[in-house]
């Protein structure tokens, strides 16, 4: 019931989240990724699309599964009854070929009407069993992706040679600073 979570887990956690947008709009949803390397990218885009779709297609379908797991539970007692009550009436039968007493009718009819009304319920059991596949099926949701996740051929943000300028003039004018700082001293 609790998760335990590492401190390396925590620190994934925290580094990705940030690098992983997911929205959702009129029944669309759009995952996208930014990572350091575009291959890392696309390969966590694609397992979250697979995790999103399984997640969504077992909370969907827990009820419908558990229903039919209930009526397949009862259609076996069902069965079994219906069985028993088959193999009653077919051995009492079996013992009272020739004895022709009222008493002996009315015990065949009880038996006779016991496995009709067994056979009825094992039936109607097994009608139910149909139905509760047919609403799996159709709880089952459908996904189509319309987009297949792809490996970026530019980065998303930023230009390294950009940021590489940007880093050195910085570093250029902090240097000097310190420098000025240790030489006033």
């Amino acid at each position: 019931r609790l998760q335990s979570i590492t401190k390396e887990e925590r620190s994934v956690m925290s580094w990705l989240t940030p690098r992983i947008s997911l929205t959702s709009s009129g029944g669309v949803m759009s995952i996208t990724t930014r990572m350091p390397d575009p291959l890392a990218a696309a390969l966590i885009n694609a397992h979250l699309i697979e995790y999103i779709q399984e997640y969504i297609t077992d909370y969907r379908i827990e009820k419908a599964r558990q229903n039919l797991d209930a009526t397949l539970e009862r259609y076996e007692m069902a069965k079994e009854r219906y069985e028993q009550a088959r193999y009653e009436l077919a051995e009492f039968r079996d013992q009272n070929v020739q004895i022709s007493t009222e008493i002996a009718r009315i015990e065949e009819q009880r038996l006779s009407n016991e496995a009709s009304l067994r056979s009825n319920i094992y039936n109607s059991v097994a009608q139910e069993v149909e139905q509760a596949r047919m609403v799996l099926q159709q709880q089952m949701p459908v996904f189509n992706k319309l987009e297949k996740p792809n490996i970026p051929s530019a980065p998303s943000t930023g230009s390294s040679p950009l940021i590489m300028v940007f880093l050195g003039v910085l570093g250029f004018f902090t240097g000097t600073a310190l420098i000025l700082i240790k030489s006033s001293s």
